[in-house]
C-alpha cells in the first residue's frame, strides 16, 4: 500500500514539472487551432444565469467548498489543465482528471475561477467562472406575535442562502427542573421564516429556538429568543387623541397600544355626522401614533371622526370610544390679506432693512422676471420664481395679481424697497417654489443653508435659508418664511454659479414669503442676524 501511494507521489510531481516547464510563460496570447480542444466549465450544476441557488441547493457550491467540473480535452498534443483562482495558479490536472474539489473557500465571498488546456505546441484556451458562496449566518431578529390565547406566531431573519429546511423548536420552563425543557418542534422548508405553535398552557414560560439546516454542512448556530409568556393580552387601544397640527390640515393621532397580540391597527374615519366610517389605513403593530395628511376633501367647518382597533389573522378588537374630544373641527390657519401683508411693508420695511448686516442695496427687482445684474456683479440674470405649475414668474411691482403658477385661485405680489426684495403668494396644493438663475460669483465663495424655527402670536414658522458669500461680489442671501409644516423640505445647487434654491412638499401650506436680501462685497449673514431679520417681517405684516 505504501509502495503505491509513493509511485502516485511521482507521477503526480512528474505531471506537474512537466506541465510546468513546457507551458508558455503569457498563456493569455494564445488561441487553439483545435475548437474540440478547449475545456469549458459545466456550469447547469452550479448556476442558472446569475442565479447561485441552483449549487446552493444541491451540494455543489457549499459555504467552504466548491465542486468544479468541466468538459474533457480531445486535442491529440494535449499536455495539462490549469486551474486558477482570483488570478492565481491553484492547481494542475492531466486530460483524466476533469474535476476537483475547492475546500478552502469563506461563506458569503466571491472567486473567480479560470481553466486552462494547454497544448505542446504551446496553444491553450480557457474558460472563466464566478462562483459565490452562499451566506450561512445564525437567524437573528427572533420576535413573538400573540394569535390568540395560546397560539403564537414566531419570526425570525433568514441569514441563510443555502438551507434546506429550518428546525424550530419550542421550550417551556420547568420550575422543578429549574431549566428549559423541549415541548414541541417543527421542520420549516428553505427561506420559510415563521412558524404556529398552539395550545400553550395558561401562565406558563416560553421560548423558541432557530437554526438552519441541509444536508452537506453543519446547522448553523442556535438562536434563541427571549422568554414570553402566556396568557396574551388583545385588550383594545384605548384613549385615543386627535389633534390639529398647528398651521396645517395635517391631523394626528395618538393611542394606547394594550395589547400584546395584534399584528396592527386599523384606523377609520368619517366626514360629517350622517357619512359611514370607512377603512382610512392599517397600521403595524406597536404604533401608538399616525398623522392624516389626507385631507384634501376636508371644507372648513368638517367634523373629522376617527376611531381603531386592533387585528391579527384570527380575530379583532372592538373599535375605541370615540366621542367629541376624539373629533375634530376642520378650522383653516388664519393668515391677513395679502393686502393687509403689502400695507403693513409699505409703513415698517425700514424695521427689516435696518438690521440687515453691511446692508447692499442692490438693482433691479421690480419688474420683469429677473433681475440682470444687481450691481457689482451680483447676477447674472438671477432670482428667477418658479413653482412646478409654471416658471419664470413675473414680478408684480405692488400689484396683488391672480396667479394659477401658485395652485388654483392664487394669488401674489412682489415688492421692492432698498436692499431688500420680497414675494408673498397664497397657495395652494403646489409640490415645490423655486427661485433659480445665474449668479455672479461664477464659482467663487462659499455656499451654505439651515433651517430656522421661531413663534409669533402663538404660530409656528419655518425659516428656510440658503447663502452665497465669501465672493468679491455682494453676498445673495434667501429666505423662504412658513407655517411650519415638518414634511417641507429645501434643496440647493453648491455650485456659486447658480441661485437654486427649492423648497418641495408644500401641498399643505397655505401662504409662502421669499425675501432676497444682500451683503456687501460677499459679507456673511449669519443665523442670528437671519432670525432677527424673519422676525422682524413677522412683526411688520
Amino acid at each position: 500500500m505504501k509502495k503505491t501511494a509513493f509511485i502516485l507521489i511521482i507521477v503526480s510531481s512528474l505531471l506537474f514539472w512537466s506541465c510546468a516547464e513546457k507551458s508558455p510563460l503569457k498563456i493569455d496570447k494564445f488561441d487553439l487551432n483545435e475548437v474540440t480542444s478547449q475545456a469549458s466549465f459545466n456550469r447547469s450544476n452550479l448556476m442558472d444565469g446569475d442565479d447561485y441557488s441552483v449549487g446552493y441547493y444541491n451540494g455543489n457550491i457549499q459555504t467552504t467548498k466548491v465542486n468544479l467540473e468541466w468538459g474533457k480535452s480531445n486535442s491529440d498534443n494535449f499536455l495539462c489543465y490549469k486551474l486558477l483562482r482570483d488570478g492565481e495558479l491553484y492547481t494542475f490536472s492531466d486530460v483524466n482528471f476533469t474535476a476537483f474539489s475547492d475546500t478552502l473557500l469563506a461563506q458569503d465571498q466571491t472567486y473567480d475561477y479560470k481553466i486552462f488546456t494547454v497544448t505542446t505546441e504551446g496553444n491553450i484556451a480557457s474558460d472563466t467562472l464566478t462562483i459565490k458562496t452562499p451566506k450561512w449566518e445564525t437567524p437573528s431578529e427572533l420576535q413573538i406575535t400573540g394569535l390568540n390565547f395560546n397560539t403564537v406566531e414566531v419570526f425570525w431573519a433568514d441569514n441563510c442562502e443555502s438551507e434546506t429546511e429550518y428546525r424550530v423548536y419550542l421550550e417551556k420552563y420547568d420550575s422543578f427542573a429549574f431549566q428549559f425543557v423541549m415541548v414541541d418542534s417543527i421542520i420549516n422548508s428553505q427561506n420559510d421564516d415563521k412558524a404556529i405553535f398552539t395550545d400553550l398552557e395558561d401562565s406558563s414560560t416560553y421560548r423558541f429556538s432557530v437554526k438552519g439546516d441541509n444536508q452537506w454542512e453543519e446547522y448553523t448556530n442556535l438562536a434563541v429568543s427571549n422568554n414570553f409568556y402566556t396568557p396574551f393580552n388583545f385588550d383594545p387601544p384605548s384613549n385615543l387623541s386627535v389633534n390639529h397640527i398647528s398651521e396645517s390640515n395635517a391631523i394626528k393621532l395618538n393611542w394606547d397600544d394594550n395589547s400584546t397580540m395584534e399584528t396592527g391597527f386599523e384606523i377609520e374615519r368619517k366626514i360629517g355626522t350622517g357619512s359611514e366610517f370607512e377603512l382610512l389605513i392599517s397600521v403595524e403593530a406597536n404604533f401608538i401614533e399616525y398623522t392624516d395628511n389626507d385631507t384634501t376633501s376636508f371644507e372648513i367647518g368638517d367634523n373629522a371622526v376617527y376611531r381603531i382597533r386592533g387585528f391579527n389573522d384570527y380575530e379583532e378588537t372592538v373599535y375605541t370610544e370615540y366621542s367629541n374630544i376624539d373629533s375634530l373641527i376642520i378650522i383653516d390657519y388664519f393668515f391677513e390679506e395679502l393686502n393687509v401683508v403689502m400695507d403693513g411693508l409699505s409703513a415698517n420695511y425700514e424695521n427689516i432693512t435696518n438690521i440687515i448686516p453691511n446692508r447692499y442695496d442692490f438693482s433691479g427687482g421690480f419688474s420683469g422676471y429677473y433681475i440682470y445684474d444687481g450691481g457689482n456683479d451680483m447676477y447674472n440674470n438671477g432670482n428667477k420664481l418658479n413653482t412646478n405649475i409654471d416658471a419664470d414668474i413675473h414680478y408684480s411691482n405692488y400689484i396683488i395679481s391672480n396667479s394659477d403658477s401658485f395652485g388654483e385661485d392664487g394669488k401674489y405680489f412682489t415688492t421692492k424697497f432698498p436692499g431688500l426684495f420680497v414675494m408673498a403668494a397664497d397657495i395652494n396644493e403646489i409640490e415645490f417654489f423655486e427661485i433659480s438663475g445665474g449668479l455672479g460669483a461664477d464659482g467663487n465663495g462659499d455656499v451654505d443653508g439651515v433651517i430656522l424655527e421661531t413663534e409669533f402670536e402663538e404660530h409656528q414658522y419655518q425659516g428656510f435659508v440658503k447663502r452665497v458669500h465669501n465672493s468679491l461680489q455682494p453676498s445673495v442671501n434667501h429666505l423662504v418664511i412658513i407655517p411650519k409644516n415638518e414634511e417641507v423640505i429645501q434643496s440647493y445647487s453648491s455650485d456659486t454659479d447658480y441661485d437654486d434654491h427649492t423648497i418641495n412638499n408644500l401641498e399643505n401650506t397655505k401662504r409662502i414669503y421669499y425675501l432676497l436680501f444682500a451683503g456687501t462685497e460677499g459679507y456673511y449673514i449669519d443665523d442670528d442676524a437671519i432670525l432677527a431679520i424673519m422676525n422682524a417681517f413677522l412683526a411688520s405684516i
